[in-house]
């Protein structure tokens, strides 16, 4: 790969990285600054409910808008957007609009860095054809863009790991005021990387002359148009029909196996998540990138199909060290989140790669922001959350669907998506 395309990807990773540290930093610290204003609670929490809705209908704007600008640029509209909302609660703007106003961006944003991957690695490819040395496999291809999902996915949880305790103590010692700023300036900062990697990165899809269904990209190194066939959207639109059928019931359960009244060392529940997430897409990140170099891979629902696997057995953990009392038994509990977030890891950037390369065309923006839709689930999650009967549930569902995954993943991959 070109370094060009190396310091486009890199750019878009440092973007996620400032993107979602501002964005989870805000919103860390924003229900107590709420709160201290003399917001109720039940008002605090159907604001932070309809914004989430908000963040999510914004994705889907954001992939509209990348049909035309692209998703470098459309990265750059969403943070900008998001930068105007956490100015907006610094100057002490209405709460109710800022919140709205950085929900909006942060939406727009959010799918704008998948997609913009797997478009350069795909104009990666088509500049090796055009140079003479032949096309990637199609394995190593996808675990390519796989590797970049697992980054970004490492960077949005290492912003969270990170920005949520220099957030609180950043509000502790100076205000809510100071806090807004920073996030507006790390949204800056991450629209400026989205401009590096649109003015870097090769790539850039043209529409004109692209025959019905295809995809036309233009690479600025070797000054060629290249158009490739579009993969068989139909059944692809299927298979991720599927993929993002089973997420909506991971992402419920998620929800749902939070402990309503934590105690004690419980707590470290909420520690634990992000951690494991980071050691395992680190893990899985090399997996990817040794597979990309190897040129060869296995059928990549294979990886999908074990993450997903290993989150139900800690499902089935969780649920079981349940009590009724809104508590749960430490260990058996605590082992559950761990394997929870070590499957969450290794499949979840799977289904956004495959998300991000279901087209050739600017689309792909928007059918990854289709397919996040899947975590609006969450929010139903949360209405049951402990319920020891749904979680078991879920938990057999969803062991059930790895299973078949894993074990059926070379033809499953070939009938969808290729």
């Amino acid at each position: 790969m070109r370094s060009r395309a190396l310091l486009s990807l890199a750019a878009l990773a440092l973007a996620v990285c400032l993107e979602r540290a501002g964005y989870y930093g805000l919103r860390s610290v924003l229900m107590l600054h709420l709160r201290d204003s003399g917001a109720e609670v039940a008002s605090v929490a159907a604001l932070f409910g309809f914004s989430m809705w908000v963040h999510h209908g914004a994705a889907v704007i954001g992939g509209a808008l990348a049909l035309a600008a692209g998703p470098r640029w459309t990265a750059l509209i969403g943070a900008g957007v998001a930068a105007c909302g956490a100015a907006l609660f610094a100057v002490d703007g209405p709460a109710p609009l800022a919140m709205m106003v950085v929900a909006a961006g942060a939406g727009i944003f959010r799918p704008c860095p998948w997609a913009a991957a797997a478009e350069t690695v795909f104009a990666e490819d088509d500049a090796r054809a055009v140079a003479g040395v032949g096309r990637m496999a199609s394995s190593a291809r996808f675990a390519t863009v796989a590797a970049c999902a697992t980054l970004f996915y490492a960077c949005a949880n290492v912003a969270a790991l990170v920005a949520t305790p220099v957030t609180a103590r950043l509000f502790g010692s100076v205000g809510f005021g100071a806090v807004a700023w920073t996030g507006a300036g790390l949204d800056v900062l991450a629209g400026g990387c989205a401009v590096v990697a649109a003015l870097i990165g090769s790539g850039a899809p043209i529409q004109p002359g692209a025959a019905p269904g295809q995809g036309a990209y233009r690479d600025p190194a070797v000054r060629v148009d290249v158009v490739v066939p579009a993969s068989d959207a139909p059944r692809a639109v299927g298979g991720l029909a599927i993929l993002g059928g089973v997420t909506a019931l991971y992402v419920l359960a998620m929800s749902a196996s939070y402990v309503p009244r934590p105690r004690g060392s419980l707590t470290l529940a909420y520690s634990l998540n992000p951690i494991v997430v980071l050691v395992v897409a680190a893990i899985c990140f090399f997996a990817w990138l040794a597979f990309a170099l190897s040129k060869s891979a296995p059928p990549p629902l294979l990886a999908w199909g074990a993450g997903l696997t290993v989150f139900a057995v800690g499902l089935l953990f969780t649920g079981m060290a349940l009590d009724g009392d809104g508590g749960a038994s430490t260990i058996p509990y605590l082992g559950g989140v761990v394997l929870m977030a070590a499957g969450e890891a290794a499949s979840g950037p799977v289904g956004l790669a495959y998300a991000s390369t279901t087209t050739r065309t600017r689309a792909s923006t928007l059918v990854v922001a289709a397919f996040g839709l899947t975590s609006a689930v969450g929010g139903f999650g949360a209405v049951a959350m402990g319920s020891r009967g749904l979680i078991l549930v879920l938990a057999v569902l969803l062991l059930a669907a790895g299973g078949v995954a894993a074990a059926r993943a070379r033809s499953l991959h070939e009938r969808f998506f290729v």
